[in-house]
């Protein structure tokens, strides 16, 4: 090993892995179908683990991609981090709240009126109440749906890219190393001459399967359910998800 290369290993053993997202990348305390556990885990702590670095957990549940973007200018980053993003459904943004968010907390039990067994029912209940708490949070989730009559694909998409874009321009000035995968996924082609033209300047070598997403390999097979009626990933689904993306970082 090269005095260079054991520089290399203490740099990163010592520097972070920043995991953004929305609850796919979040994580949660199912290590497998309809079975919990005390332990919470992301994509970001498969990924960090193989890196040796320590995961800074700053995806939350319901999150949309400009408020990644957002985040990305409002949090403090150590030098020779690498940042971990799932990009979100593009059907959202954010608006400032009153109300402080809390996004580590019991879930409606929708379980119960679809006759789900206990199992199930506790997962979708108990799964996110283990993961990290940001404090300060006061921005909040919307859907276009609710609040434009226009076309919402259109404007869905002008905005999950022109965001995917600015991401890659703040962690270009950042100086950082990132990788960027679908969460739930993003396959709409936009007609419009302006969006199509911040589409072609994304740069997509660093974008994990830009066709592809978590939501269809858990789509694959309920044993990557988070539980029965619950197509969020468990912790199995993370692994094999992320595999993927460590064996795509080690060919880069």
């Amino acid at each position: 090993m090269t005095v260079g290369t054991q520089a290399n290993l203490r740099r990163n053993i010592m520097s972070k892995l920043y995991n953004m997202g929305c609850s796919f990348a979040y994580g949660n305390c199912v290590p497998n179908r309809n079975k919990l556990s005390n332990e919470h885990k992301s994509p970001g702590t498969f990924i960090a683990e193989y890196m040796k670095r320590d995961e800074v957990n700053l995806a939350r549940n319901g999150y949309s991609i400009d408020g990644v973007l957002r985040r990305l200018y409002s949090h403090k980053f150590e030098k020779n981090s690498f940042i971990l993003i799932g990009v979100p459904p593009s059907g959202r943004f954010q608006v400032v709240s009153f109300d402080e968010q809390t996004y580590n907390k019991e879930r409606g039990n929708k379980a119960s009126i679809f006759g789900r067994n206990k199992e199930a029912e506790n997962c979708m209940k108990y799964a996110f109440t283990k993961g990290p708490v940001i404090k300060g949070d006061y921005f909040h989730t919307l859907k276009w749906g609710r609040v434009i009559n226009d076309d919402i694909d259109e404007t869905a998409s002008y905005h999950v890219l022109f965001s995917i874009l600015k991401i890659q321009k703040r962690l270009k000035e950042l100086g950082l190393d990132y990788c960027i995968y679908n969460s739930i996924g993003y396959k709409y082609n936009p007609k419009n001459r302006e969006t199509k033209t911040i589409k072609d300047q994304i740069d997509w070598s660093n974008y994990y399967k830009p066709e592809y997403s978590l939501l269809d390999l858990i789509q694959t097979s309920e044993e990557y359910e988070l539980a029965e009626g619950d197509q969020h990933p468990n912790q199995h689904a993370y692994k094999i998800w992320t595999d993927g993306i460590i064996d795509w970082l080690k060919n880069k």
